[in-house]
């Protein structure tokens, strides 16, 4: 395990998949958690002292290691999100049908001009280790 390990997107190979720099000579393990991190940190303050308290990165979208190799390593989506693909969306058809949900894995989002969490070549990432549970939405910057 890595965790700890930093490094950074080298391709985006799907709209679910990418491509990192770092493999089983750095410690990578098939399995493993990786959160990409936004490349600006943000000053955390108390508003009563006007103290700063430290400074956080938001985390993009956490990514599972399915394959790894000597130096670079394939990190896939592995969290779902549930989307309405029936009823109740624009059109006449959809209107006035009933809500259709399904389960889909979720994507990783490539489209800067519509949100701040975007994934790009070049951006960073981070192990978190193994773990059952989501990684926090913010890191600590030490």
């Amino acid at each position: 395990m890595s965790e700890g390990l930093s490094g950074r997107i080298v391709r985006i190979v799907s709209n679910q998949e990418v491509l990192i720099n770092k493999g089983t000579d750095d410690g990578v393990s098939v399995g493993e958690i990786f959160v990409v991190i936004s490349s600006e940190t943000e000053e955390v303050k108390d508003e009563a002292t006007d103290e700063v308290l430290g400074k956080i990165r938001k985390v993009k979208i956490p990514l599972k290691v399915t394959e790894a190799s000597e130096r670079m390593s394939l990190l896939h989506t592995y969290r779902t999100v549930s989307v309405n693909v029936g009823g109740e969306g624009l059109g006449l058809g959809r209107m006035f049908a009933a809500p259709k949900w399904e389960t889909q894995d979720e994507e990783i989002n490539t489209d800067a001009e519509f949100a701040e969490d975007y994934v790009e070549v070049g951006d960073h990432v981070t192990s978190y280790g193994f773990t059952k549970t989501d990684p926090p939405s913010v890191l600590f910057v030490k």
